[in-house]
């Protein structure tokens, strides 16, 4: 190649530190007039305003001078990146630190503080907006499509969650409302000893295997510990209140009831029920320490804070839990104990460990804050935890020890594929967010490569599933654990395609688009009506709460296509019950939580206005 060129190349390796700038070439008009040049080819402003002829120099016409050279260019640039990206991680297989603090798409006012987390060189990617600021729901409200029939305070909004406040008394939608579940006098409440048993027993048989990583055993004989000797101040006991807290708020699972809405008087008493066991246990929350034991008191907390929708205080419990195993696991490599001790603290700190890292990252791409860090833990001698062996569990009755071995099986099959999963969402996210819309805008070729990559990679995660936790993505899964991972299934596939969707709403209108383009979008539209269906039947767990935000973002984008008008890419014909089936779905939880009732209400004005601009009835809600 020329030497230019080469000067060119050499150039482009400074985007990571910069924003990327206009080349200094100027076409041989410009050049002769001395005046700076806006660099757009084939034809400059100054010559198209001019109606001149437009003539570039040598070196230019060899960069581009034919498409495989610029099919060439293109693909280096993209190994280029990833081997950037790869020598700025701490570790073979660390992730990124992303900075997800301040830089948003909208520009901000610098202070001195992010002044100086800019410049740091601690975090080598801290000047970077972070890929989760493109991922939430209230990136895609702002985005230009809905410019013109949002109200200019909801696109302002960089986190509901921040916004609301889900102290705030909603009294016309439940007879008792989060506030007075707070202020409700639960510390004068019986908490009757002999429930402590069969709750925690309610805990391992509906909560625990969604993360199983306690001690069975161990939970149990802290319950007998305390219904005989009663509740102490420290984690073991804390652990079982909160126990019994999100067993309290647990339900069985239910196949296939479309629009269950429960009642009022039914959700009020196991929300009091829970809270009186959950105020005990924070009143020894402020007692622990960093055991093991304490740090599974901090992470179940967290759940706890996501049954009862309030994802800030469930963002706080696990960045507890999270630098306290960080601080674990650094002592842990500096001291050394017996072979029998390391494999049992081994074994329960994987699961630890994978737990935490897999609740924070899924708090990450709708919260506004940046990781702990606990990504840096990851190591190749350690990737998934170990499960146990089932058979050897119990020695009661052959037909029971059967059934709660598959129960096992089962529960760690979807722990270990939701480890996998998330992982890979994590993965999904900084590949195809880190650049935001301008880069979708202008590579759209790359991304249709990457998300074909992305759905191979899909197909083929799904394919491997274990039979207890496989589901077939058009049907109705028949367990409650391929239920969610359905549902895991279906978000990653819309991070993958929503930037082919975004190009496609805000493409130059000349632009055509290719048939890969197409099915892509189509693919995604389809995905966002089955989703909204999918949301629907959701029981209360430690997920709602993003339920109610994906599903909200799934009827976003609907409205979206509806807004565009492509003929190559149309809504659903029954796009207008969908979004009411979303609203309801808003509705269904907007008593317990602040931010959902402001998803419900943008949305229903965003529906009535859009409705409106088309000329098409609205339909019940």
């Amino acid at each position: 190649m020329p030497a230019p060129t080469a000067t060119k190349r050499r150039k482009a390796t400074t985007d990571k530190l910069a924003p990327r700038k206009r080349a200094p070439v100027a076409c041989q008009f410009c050049r002769l007039r001395k005046t700076r040049c806006d660099g757009v080819k084939p034809v400059c402003g100054f010559c198209r305003h001019h109606e001149a002829q437009c003539v570039w120099g040598v070196a230019t016409e060899e960069i581009a001078s034919t498409p495989a050279e610029k099919e060439i260019l293109q693909r280096l640039d993209e190994l280029r990146d990833l081997l950037s990206d790869a020598k700025e991680t701490t570790s073979p297989v660390a992730e990124p630190q992303y900075s997800t603090s301040i830089l948003q798409t909208r520009e901000r006012p610098a202070t001195p503080i992010t002044a100086a987390s800019q410049n740091t060189t601690l975090d080598p990617l801290a000047n970077l907006a972070s890929p989760f600021t493109h991922t939430r729901c209230e990136n895609v409200l702002a985005w230009p499509i809905f410019h013109s029939v949002v109200d200019p305070n909801d696109v302002a909004v960089e986190s509901f969650v921040l916004e609301c406040d889900n102290s705030v008394v909603l009294e016309d939608a439940m007879p008792m409302s989060p506030k007075t579940f707070s202020n409700a006098p639960v510390s004068g409440l019986n908490l009757q000893t002999d429930q402590f048993l069969p709750l925690c027993h309610k805990f391992l048989d509906h909560v625990h295997p969604r993360n199983p990583m306690l001690d069975e055993e161990q939970l149990i004989e802290y319950a007998k510990h305390v219904t005989k000797y009663g509740l102490d101040w420290d984690g073991p006991s804390c652990l079982v209140l909160i126990s019994c807290a999100l067993a309290c708020y647990t339900a069985p699972w239910e196949r296939g009831d479309i629009g269950y809405h429960p009642s009022a008087d039914s959700v009020t008493e196991d929300a009091v029920s829970a809270q009186a066991y959950y105020f005990a246990a924070k009143q020894r929350i402020g007692l622990l320490g960093w055991s093991l034991v304490d740090i599974h008191c901090l992470f179940f907390a967290s759940v706890y804070e996501k049954y009862a929708l309030n994802p800030l205080q469930a963002w706080f419990y696990i960045q507890q839990a999270s630098t306290r195993l960080q601080a674990h696991l650094k002592r842990q490599t500096k001291t050394s104990c017996s072979d029998d001790c390391t494999v049992r603290s081994d074994g329960l700190m994987q699961r630890v460990f994978w737990s935490v890292y897999k609740a924070e990252h899924e708090l990450l791409p709708e919260l506004p804050f940046r990781s702990s860090g606990i990504e840096v833990f990851t190591r190749t001698d350690s990737m998934f935890p170990s499960p146990p062996a089932f058979e050897e569990e119990s020695n009661d009755a052959s037909a029971f020890n059967e059934q709660d071995s598959r129960s096992k099986e089962r529960s760690w099959a979807f722990y270990l594929a939701e480890i996998s999963i998330r992982r890979t969402i994590t993965d999904t996210i900084f590949t195809l967010y880190r650049r935001g819309e301008r880069y979708w805008l202008n590579h759209v070729e790359s991304l249709v490569r990457q998300c074909e990559d992305s759905e191979e990679q899909i197909q083929l995660w799904h394919s491997h599933l274990p039979l207890s936790v496989q589901f077939d993505p058009d049907g109705n899964p028949d367990n409650e654990l391929a239920f969610f991972l359905k549902g895991r299934f279906s978000s990653w596939r819309s991070y993958v395609l929503r930037p082919v969707l975004y190009y496609v709403l805000h493409r130059p209108s000349q632009q055509a688009l290719s048939p890969q383009i197409t099915i892509c979008a189509r693919g995604l539209v389809a995905l966002c009506a089955e989703s909204i269906i999918h949301y629907d039947q959701h029981h209360r767990h430690g997920g709602i709460w993003f339920v109610c935000r994906l599903s909200f973002t799934s009827a976003l984008l609907l409205l979206s296509v509806v807004i565009k008008s492509d003929i190559d890419v149309l809504p659903p014909a029954d796009w207008g019950s969908l979004v009411v089936m979303s609203i309801s779905t808003q509705r269904k939880w907007e008593a317990q939580s602040a931010d959902i009732r402001r998803l419900r209400m943008t949305l229903e004005r965003l529906y009535t206005i859009v409705c409106h601009h088309t000329n098409t009835p609205t339909c019940q809600s």
